[in-house]
Formats: C-alpha cells, sequence, structure tokens
C-alpha cells in the first residue's frame, strides 16, 4: 500500500514524498482540541456534521510552527504563524481501503514572526506574499468520518531563487545566478523588514529562504482537519542594511509542536462562509480579513513563545 500512495500522489503532480507515507495518525495521538466555537453569525460552525463527504472547495490553513533560534546571543522561541488558502480542487473517488487521492493548491495570505529579545521582530512584508505562485499540495484522506487521517506530501516554498532543486542548498551568495529579485524592490532574493520595540524599523535583510512542509492530522468534522506540521527551514543572508542584520538564521525544531488547523471557509458543509463581498469566491484578501472572525470566535487560537523549552 506504500508504493501504491506514492505513486498516487505522483500522479496527481505532487512533490516527492521522503518522510510520513501512508502512516495516518490516531486521534487521540494528534493531541489538539477539535472543539468547535460559533464564529459570531457569519455561518455557524456548529452546523458542521460529523462526516466530511466532500472535501472539495475552499479551506483556510492556519499553521503554527515553532522554531528555536540564538538572538542575540540568547537561545529563543520563535513563532511563524500563517494563513493560506488552499482549493481542493478533486478528490478521488475512495480505493477499496477507504483512502482518497486529493488533488489541492495552497497560497501563502499572511505571515507574521513572534518578537525576538529586546522586541525585535522580523516582519514579512505584503510585496513578498503577493509574489509567491500557488503551490500544488497532494495529500490523502484515509476516511470521512471524525478521526480519519488526513496526510499531505512534503511541499515547497522557496523564496528568492528559482532552479533549486530539493536536495540541492539553497544559494548563500548575491552573484549566485539562481538568485531572483522576487518582490521586485530592486534587492536581491526577498527583503524582510526587522522592527524594534517602539515600532519603527531596525534594518532590512535580503534572503533566499526555502520551508519544507509536511501536515499529518485527523477529521474532526465536516469543516476541520487539524494536526501536527513537520517543517525545515533553510534561510540565507545575502546582504543587510545593518551589522544587526547580517547573521543568518539557523532554525531548530522546538521541543514544543507545531501545529495546523485546517478550516472550510466556503460555507459548505455547515461551515463558515468568509465570501465577505458575496462574489461567489473567498480569495487571500478575505482569509486575511477573516483571521479576526476565526481568532475572536475561538475557533483558531495562537500560543506564545516559550524561550525556556529552547534552553533546555
Amino acid at each position: 500500500m506504500r508504493g501504491a500512495w506514492v505513486l498516487a500522489l505522483l500522479a496527481v503532480g505532487c512533490a516527492e514524498v521522503e518522510r510520513g507515507v501512508g502512516v495516518f495518525p490516531e486521534r487521540d495521538a494528534v493531541g489538539f482540541d477539535g472543539g468547535l466555537i460559533s464564529d459570531g453569525g457569519r455561518g455557524d460552525a456548529s452546523m458542521a456534521t460529523a462526516e466530511l463527504e466532500d472535501p472539495v472547495g475552499t479551506w483556510a490553513v492556519f499553521i503554527e510552527d515553532r522554531k528555536c533560534l540564538s538572538a542575540v546571543g540568547a537561545k529563543v522561541e520563535n513563532i511563524i504563524w500563517s494563513w493560506f488558502r488552499v482549493e481542493v480542487v478533486d478528490a478521488r473517488a475512495p480505493d477499496d481501503t477507504g483512502v482518497r487521492v486529493l488533488r489541492q493548491t495552497g497560497e501563502l495570505c499572511t505571515q507574521e514572526l513572534s518578537p525576538l529579545i529586546g522586541g525585535l521582530r522580523t516582519i514579512v512584508p505584503d510585496a513578498v506574499v503577493n509574489a509567491l505562485d500557488v503551490q500544488p499540495w497532494g495529500a490523502f484522506l484515509q476516511g470521512s468520518a471524525a478521526g480519519s487521517g488526513y496526510l499531505t506530501s512534503e511541499w515547497l516554498d522557496l523564496w528568492g531563487a528559482e532552479g533549486v532543486s530539493p536536495g540541492e542548498p539553497v544559494p548563500s551568495e548575491v552573484d549566485d545566478p539562481r538568485v531572483i529579485d522576487l518582490d521586485g524592490d530592486g534587492n536581491p532574493g526577498v527583503s524582510f523588514v526587522v522592527g524594534n520595540a517602539a515600532g519603527g524599523e531596525a534594518c532590512r535583510v535580503f534572503v533566499v529562504q526555502r520551508t519544507k512542509y509536511e501536515m499529518t492530522g485527523v477529521v474532526v468534522d465536516s469543516s476541520r482537519i487539524e494536526g501536527a506540521v513537520d517543517s525545515v527551514i533553510e534561510q540565507n543572508v545575502l546582504d543587510s542594511t545593518s551589522p544587526l542584520c547580517g547573521g543568518s538564521n539557523e532554525y531548530v525544531v522546538s521541543p514544543s509542536p507545531s501545529r495546523f488547523v485546517m478550516i472550510r471557509v466556503d460555507g459548505k458543509g455547515g461551515g463558515l462562509d468568509l465570501d465577505l463581498n458575496d462574489d461567489g469566491t473567498v480569495d487571500c484578501a478575505e482569509i486575511a480579513e477573516g483571521q479576526q472572525i476565526l481568532m475572536g470566535g475561538g475557533m483558531v487560537q495562537r500560543v506564545d513563545p516559550d524561550n525556556e523549552v529552547c534552553r533546555q
């Protein structure tokens, strides 16, 4: 069965799976609370049913990625909060074991990083997010009932470079021909702003970054899937406007778990409807605006960084 699942993912144009293929989690092993709370009027999530019979449609995916890194000589936990728009384009009929292959696309809508020592914070400008391509996400769905497994293939976000194969290191020099000005600001790679505690700009840093993701979770109901995220971040600083920003960050997996929550936002399956302008589609702008609905209603909650877990 393992080989059949790999072939199925490759057949729908997904990246090769290196880890976790064919392993679906038990509901209790994921360790996240699946309770839903009403969003306050924009499609009551409590109307969701126990069965995810038809996953095709638009979903918002929240990823809370917890990493450890060294900042100003101290180890800290840095949390990356990302919102993606995921379109489940096609769901193949279940095979004789009940497994369905999902063909999906994903695009980053917003990304925010927690503050570091002294209030310094890396800011990902909208120009970077808007320059990113839509990515293919392949996935398996083990069944339709609550507790059924959900597993993605490994997928990549490459920022500031092109023509880099998954097994190659990302470029580290400005004159590497694979480096591109992705956000079109005249600087190599992508430009991050490092903000200070007063809300001003401390410096800018120009980087190439690649993030590899895999998600393993379970169906909660017809409008929610949740579980664990496995990610690897590779980042090289090409240049900066200040020596303060000159060093590349080495991200190490935090002892605390990273997680994802995948919420239906097209109103199907009794779920939330984030079509705020009533044009029949839910785009990234509506998902970005809808964060307040999702978090304010308690459907998605963020944790605070815990530096001590990175110092043990």
